[in-house]
């Protein structure tokens, strides 16, 4: 033990350990910047073909994940969405009524999918949008969103998707001012 009381052998047993320290902080860092890097396009930019089918599959997970939904449950509700989303246009702006039957119909189909203690969750989730005047059950530009989930939604979009939402906004904004800031002089029912 008389050779560790030596300064040189304690120096040299110092300098090993730095460059230990030193190379472990720097795979730290490498570890850290690699995966920082984008990974490639998104499967949106990969293939906008099937945006309706990638997304309608990306929100029934969402549920899956807020729900505890079978594998199943997340298929079924992935078609219903796919479903939802192909529906035909008329030319020119969609008829409301058209958009509500269809939005009814779809929730329709969901509730036969869910269990009771699902849809309690599921209509407890409606119930956190609904206070924030968009009136039950109803998003959209009156309050049904975040902040923070606009963000998160428009993360996942593509660049030519971001602009048509800013657009949609920038309409509803409009709109709103049209018909009295929103508080429903003016509206038609």
């Amino acid at each position: 033990m008389g050779w560790l009381k030596k300064a040189p052998v304690k120096y040299a047993l110092a300098g090993v350990g730095a460059v230990y320290l030193l190379l472990f902080v720097a795979y730290l860092v490498y570890a850290g910047v690699e995966r920082m890097k984008p990974r490639g396009p998104s499967e949106l930019e990969a293939h906008p073909e099937r945006q309706e089918e990638i997304l309608a599959r990306q929100r029934a997970e969402d549920l899956r994940d807020q729900l505890d939904l079978s594998d199943e449950q997340t298929q079924q509700l992935a078609d219903i969405f796919c479903a939802q989303g192909r529906a035909p246009h008329p030319s020119g702006p969609p008829d409301r009524g058209d958009f509500r039957g269809r939005w009814q119909a779809a929730q329709e189909e969901i509730a036969q999918v869910l269990t009771p203690e699902q849809q309690a969750r599921m209509e407890q989730m409606r119930g956190q949008f609904a206070g924030r005047g968009g009136g039950p059950g109803r998003g959209g530009p009156r309050g049904g969103m975040s902040p923070e989930r606009i963000d998160a939604l428009k993360e996942k979009m593509t660049p030519e998707q971001r602009a048509r939402f800013e657009k949609r906004v920038q309409e509803w904004q409009q709109r709103r001012q049209q018909w009295g800031g929103g508080r429903g002089r003016g509206r038609r029912q």
